[in-house]
Protein backbone atom coordinates (compact mmCIF):
# COMPACT_ATOMS: atom_id res chain seq x y z
CA UNK A 1 0.00 0.00 0.00
CA UNK A 2 3.07 2.77 1.00
CA UNK A 3 4.64 1.75 -2.42
CA UNK A 4 1.61 2.39 -4.39
CA UNK A 5 1.28 5.54 -2.45
CA UNK A 6 4.50 6.25 -3.67
CA UNK A 7 3.62 5.44 -7.16
CA UNK A 8 0.31 7.43 -7.61
CA UNK A 9 0.48 10.06 -5.24
CA UNK A 10 -2.45 8.91 -3.02
CA UNK A 11 -2.42 8.31 0.56
CA UNK A 12 -4.60 5.89 1.99
CA UNK A 13 -5.72 6.18 5.15
CA UNK A 14 -4.28 2.69 5.84
CA UNK A 15 -1.04 4.59 4.86
CA UNK A 16 -1.43 7.40 7.69
CA UNK A 17 -2.30 4.67 10.18
CA UNK A 18 0.33 2.25 9.62
CA UNK A 19 3.15 5.03 9.01
CA UNK A 20 2.27 7.55 12.01
CA UNK A 21 0.48 5.26 14.14
CA UNK A 22 -2.51 7.58 14.28
CA UNK A 23 -6.45 6.86 13.57
CA UNK A 24 -6.47 8.39 9.73
CA UNK A 25 -10.23 10.27 10.96
CA UNK A 26 -8.45 12.11 13.58
CA UNK A 27 -6.34 13.39 10.90
CA UNK A 28 -8.42 13.84 8.40
CA UNK A 29 -10.80 15.61 10.61
CA UNK A 30 -7.70 17.77 11.44
CA UNK A 31 -7.35 18.37 7.73
CA UNK A 32 -10.91 19.46 7.52
CA UNK A 33 -10.66 22.26 9.99
CA UNK A 34 -8.90 24.27 7.18
CA UNK A 35 -10.63 26.27 5.69
CA UNK A 36 -9.78 28.62 1.89
CA UNK A 37 -7.24 31.03 3.15
CA UNK A 38 -6.47 29.51 6.39
CA UNK A 39 -2.48 28.80 6.31
CA UNK A 40 -1.60 24.97 5.45
CA UNK A 41 0.02 23.50 8.60
CA UNK A 42 4.10 22.83 8.03
CA UNK A 43 3.83 19.88 10.11
CA UNK A 44 0.58 18.17 8.58
CA UNK A 45 2.89 18.69 4.90
CA UNK A 46 6.26 17.46 6.21
CA UNK A 47 4.86 14.18 7.64
CA UNK A 48 3.15 13.65 4.06
CA UNK A 49 5.80 14.53 2.59
CA UNK A 50 7.79 11.83 4.64
CA UNK A 51 5.33 9.08 3.97
CA UNK A 52 5.27 9.13 0.29
CA UNK A 53 9.02 10.45 -0.51
CA UNK A 54 9.38 11.19 -4.39
CA UNK A 55 5.88 12.30 -4.54
CA UNK A 56 5.46 15.91 -4.75
CA UNK A 57 3.26 17.72 -2.32
CA UNK A 58 1.91 20.76 -2.26
CA UNK A 59 0.18 23.89 0.06
CA UNK A 60 -3.10 23.88 -1.08
CA UNK A 61 -4.35 26.75 0.92
CA UNK A 62 -3.34 29.53 2.61
CA UNK A 63 -0.23 30.74 0.70
CA UNK A 64 0.69 34.04 1.39
CA UNK A 65 3.19 36.46 0.67
CA UNK A 66 3.91 36.43 4.58
CA UNK A 67 4.02 32.35 4.67
CA UNK A 68 5.33 31.20 1.29
CA UNK A 69 8.95 31.07 2.46
CA UNK A 70 7.91 28.59 5.37
CA UNK A 71 5.30 26.81 2.88
CA UNK A 72 7.79 26.21 0.59
CA UNK A 73 10.23 24.81 2.51
CA UNK A 74 8.32 21.84 3.24
CA UNK A 75 5.84 21.63 0.09
CA UNK A 76 6.98 21.42 -3.65
CA UNK A 77 4.58 24.21 -4.94
CA UNK A 78 1.21 25.97 -4.07
CA UNK A 79 -2.14 27.05 -5.07
CA UNK A 80 -2.49 30.15 -4.66
CA UNK A 81 -5.73 32.09 -5.74
CA UNK A 82 -6.64 34.40 -2.76
CA UNK A 83 -3.22 36.05 -2.71
CA UNK A 84 -3.71 37.58 -6.36
CA UNK A 85 -7.56 38.91 -5.86
CA UNK A 86 -7.17 42.64 -5.45
CA UNK A 87 -7.88 42.73 -1.83
CA UNK A 88 -7.29 39.33 -1.02
CA UNK A 89 -10.99 38.96 -2.15
CA UNK A 90 -11.72 35.80 -3.72
CA UNK A 91 -14.79 37.36 -6.09
CA UNK A 92 -12.67 40.42 -7.41
CA UNK A 93 -10.27 40.36 -9.89
CA UNK A 94 -6.39 39.21 -9.94
CA UNK A 95 -4.41 41.80 -9.21
CA UNK A 96 -1.13 41.97 -11.35
CA UNK A 97 1.11 43.46 -9.28
CA UNK A 98 0.23 41.46 -5.92
CA UNK A 99 0.65 38.26 -8.47
CA UNK A 100 3.79 39.87 -9.32
CA UNK A 101 5.07 40.62 -5.99
CA UNK A 102 4.51 36.98 -4.81
CA UNK A 103 6.05 35.36 -8.13
CA UNK A 104 9.02 37.77 -7.38
CA UNK A 105 9.53 36.46 -3.92
CA UNK A 106 9.05 32.49 -4.71
CA UNK A 107 11.76 33.40 -7.43
CA UNK A 108 14.33 34.73 -4.88
CA UNK A 109 13.07 31.84 -2.44
CA UNK A 110 13.92 29.43 -5.03
CA UNK A 111 17.31 30.79 -6.50
CA UNK A 112 18.40 30.67 -2.48
CA UNK A 113 17.75 27.14 -2.09
CA UNK A 114 20.21 25.17 -2.81
CA UNK A 115 20.44 22.81 -6.22
CA UNK A 116 20.10 19.16 -6.33
CA UNK A 117 21.32 17.22 -9.02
Amino acid sequence: MVERARKTGYVPSKVIEDEFGVDSSTVRRDLARLTAGAETDAQILSCVKDAVPGTAVLCNTGCCIDNVERQLSVSDGAVVDFTFKIDGVFENAVDPHRVKTFMDKVKSIRNAAPRVV
